[in-house]
């Protein structure tokens, strides 16, 4: 079997796959492949990823592009279209879907910085600081999500004051023994006054 007909024979398994997606499924490559249509030409649906929300498969290999890119940066070749695999079980792919119809804006930008972790992980994109703006954005949605989620009660409740440490006592200072006070000099008996003389 050659590399053409075997080509054919993975994509029909993969199309045979499709099939078999339930509606939530295929709701879920439907969208994907619809938001990314100018950077992917194919999503599918895996359960081989366990931490991960998609992954790239069957691309190029890096060390071939920055090589070509070393050796001749004006000619080396455009990333081309990548296969785009979801994980339809994870919390950021799920959560993604339900908001696509209330927020399309934020929904778009998570699943084209999807797609782009992807790429970093699989060490296809040439320059990751193209991403940054997006991560903005997507935080800037985060942050501002969560403060508006939290409670009256929390955001107007003063925080506990600490209490100050108690004061060590210094210790009392010791007194200092009273001086013995030296005994009186005994004045010495007056010498008795020589008798006179006899005469």
């Amino acid at each position: 079997m050659n590399r053409k007909s075997w080509s054919a024979l993975k994509f029909q398994k993969k199309d045979d796959q499709a099939k078999n997606y339930s509606p939530e499924q295929q709701q879920i490559v439907d969208w994907f492949t619809k938001v990314l249509t100018a950077r992917v030409h194919r999503v599918q649906l895996t359960n081989r990823l366990v931490n991960s929300p998609a992954i790239i498969v069957d691309h190029e290999s890096a060390s071939i592009r920055r090589m070509m890119k070393f050796v001749d940066p004006e000619r080396a070749p455009s990333l081309p279209k990548q296969t785009f695999e979801v994980n339809p079980k994870h919390p950021i792919i799920i959560n993604t879907i339900q908001i696509k119809d209330s927020n399309p804006k934020i929904a778009t930008e998570v699943a084209h910085q999807l797609l782009d972790n992807a790429l970093i992980a699989a060490g296809l994109l040439d320059d990751a600081r193209q991403i940054l703006p997006r991560l903005n954005i997507i935080l800037e949605a985060a942050v501002s999500n969560s403060a508006k989620s939290q409670s009256p009660l929390e955001s107007t409740q003063e925080p506990e004051k600490v209490q100050e440490p108690e004061k060590v006592q210094e210790p009392e200072k010791v007194q200092e023994p009273e001086k013995v006070q030296e005994p009186e000099k005994v004045p010495e008996p007056e010498k008795a006054q020589e008798t006179q003389q006899i005469s």
